[in-house]
């Protein structure tokens, strides 16, 4: 379960399979960081159970896409909105079929289970991808 309240990311803790994970402070606000792009930079997240195929968005999308494959179950936890007690068998389901998926797909592919290297990582990319995509006239 998920507290889904972002306006307090103080209070943000995950249980989920009989763990607790206690959000630092750094982790928050690269979250932060990574749910302002989406909210104010038309950065659009789909979630893989909205996916039958990951190609499937490239004719939508085509040029201006990008798949970051994440393998860290709280970070991923803070990312998706939760929509129903269905939802953690349909991501779990859809993270078994991505598995299959050619890799090369992925222009990230985070594996790494620590938290705050994690937040950091996606936080660079976006970073980065957002200087490579808007130009600043001087």
């Amino acid at each position: 379960e998920i507290t889904n309240n972002l306006s307090d990311l103080n209070e943000i803790k995950i249980r989920r399979k009989k763990k607790t994970y206690a959000i630092d402070e750094k982790v928050k606000n690269e979250v932060n960081m990574i749910l302002e792009l989406c909210t104010t930079d038309n950065l659009v997240i789909i979630t893989g159970e909205q996916l039958n195929e990951p190609s499937f968005i490239a004719p939508i999308f085509d040029p201006i896409y990008f798949f970051i494959g994440i393998n860290n179950e709280p970070l991923l936890d803070l990312l998706i909105n939760k929509s129903g007690p269905g939802d953690n068998a349909k991501q779990t389901a859809m993270a078994e079929r991505m598995v299959n998926y050619d890799q090369r797909i992925f222009e990230l592919r985070i594996i790494d289970s620590d938290m705050i290297t994690t937040c950091s990582i996606i936080a660079a990319f976006l970073r980065k991808y957002w200087k490579q995509t808007h130009f600043t006239s001087n």
